[in-house]
Order: C-alpha cells, then sequence, then structure tokens
C-alpha cells in the first residue's frame, strides 16, 4: 500500500514539474520565439552533422531556457536545464555563439 502512495505522489510531482515547463513555455516574449527558432534550426543542423535525433543534442526546454535566458557565457549556459558536461563541450561554443550573433542582429528585441 506505502508503494503505491508513492507512486501516485511521485506521479502528481512529475504532472506538477510538466506543467510548470508548459506555463513557461507560453510565458516567452515574441522575441524569444524568433530566437528559439534560430535555435531549434541550429539544432537540426548539428543533429545531421552528428547523424542523431535533435532531441539528443537539446531537448525543447532546453531551448526554451536559452532564448529566454540568452546565455552568453560557458557558465551561464551550464546553468540552462540538460546542459552537462558532456553537451557543454560538445555543442556550448555552437550555442553561445548563436545566441550571441542574435542578440547583436536583434538588439531592440532583447
Amino acid at each position: 500500500m506505502q508503494e503505491r502512495a508513492a507512486t501516485a505522489q511521485e506521479t502528481q510531482a512529475k504532472r506538477r514539474a510538466s506543467r510548470k515547463k508548459t506555463a513557461a513555455r507560453t510565458a516567452l516574449s515574441e522575441a524569444d520565439d524568433s530566437l528559439l527558432a534560430s535555435l531549434k534550426t541550429l539544432r537540426s543542423e548539428l543533429a545531421q552533422k552528428n547523424h542523431v535525433p535533435a532531441y539528443i543534442v537539446f531537448n525543447n526546454v532546453s531551448l526554451d531556457e536559452m532564448a529566454e535566458l540568452k546565455p552568453r557565457t560557458m557558465g551561464d549556459f551550464r546553468r540552462i536545464s540538460g546542459v552537462g558536461d558532456a553537451k557543454a563541450a560538445k555543442y556550448g561554443e555552437a550555442f553561445i555563439k548563436h545566441i550571441a550573433k542574435w542578440v547583436r542582429e536583434h538588439p531592440e528585441e532583447e
């Protein structure tokens, strides 16, 4: 009986976390949506180059956070959900440069 209660609590916690992620996603500004689309294109290009599915590069939640927070340093980038040592080393520089370029090209939207 205790196992079922624990499982139900875990399920509820996962649902709450999912709702928070959905709410965060809908909170992106129009400018952030523009950057997000650009980041998805970069993710697709890197995925094709590395012969992996796009979600292996970064999932949508990670890209949402990148679009919102616009990390400009590796330290900032490492704070993004889903970014660990391996992904930071493999993809960090490309995403940081891409974000910096987008910010330079869209100064009014930052």
